[in-house]
């Protein structure tokens, strides 16, 4: 296989024609490990100044649209992964299920109950390709989080990780 995880279309060598699933290469896991991991490191600060912008927040988290960990804060590290896919699975049915008719409206997805509200962004940009910013509180009014979440996507898109981190296998 010649393509990366974050491609649009797998170039299938015939060899894997026939295969259902692909794997990652040693070496290719050993790329994606590096660049997530410094892509994350990246990002930890402005995740940090987030959580710390509001105190009523109990997990924040950028993962790849298809459910990859890139950075999390206050998550139980066994439980990490699994929010990622549950995470990026939600916000892709919610977005696919908006009318074309509302364009702008598919970057964000709240979700709310009485003592707790989460916001998903879509963040451009990275050079990843597609990634999500959540960010999850308790007793916090949506409009903060929702200005908040938007602040720290900005600041997300003014690092500048489109071009700052080498997607080249």
């Amino acid at each position: 296989m010649t393509a990366g995880p974050w491609t649009d279309a797998l170039a299938v060598d015939a060899a894997d024609a026939d295969r259902s699933t692909f794997e990652l290469g040693a070496d290719e896991a050993r790329a994606w490990h590096d660049i997530t991991d410094r892509t994350g490191a990246l990002l930890v600060p402005v995740l940090e100044r987030l959580a710390g912008a509001l105190p009523s927040v109990t997990g924040v988290m950028v993962a790849t649209a298809d459910g990859f960990n890139l950075c999390a804060l206050g998550l139980a590290a066994d439980r990490v992964e699994r929010v990622c896919a549950m995470t990026s699975a939600l916000f892709s049915m919610a977005t696919t299920a908006m009318p074309d008719d509302e364009p702008g409206e598919a970057d964000l997805l709240t979700i709310g109950s009485d003592e707790a509200c989460t916001v998903v962004l879509a963040l451009p940009g990275l050079s990843l390709g597609a990634a999500i910013l959540c960010v999850s509180a308790r007793h916090e009014t949506l409009g903060s989080l929702v200005y908040r979440a938007r602040a720290a996507a900005a600041e997300i898109t003014a690092l500048g990780l489109e071009g700052a981190v080498s997607t080249a296998w």
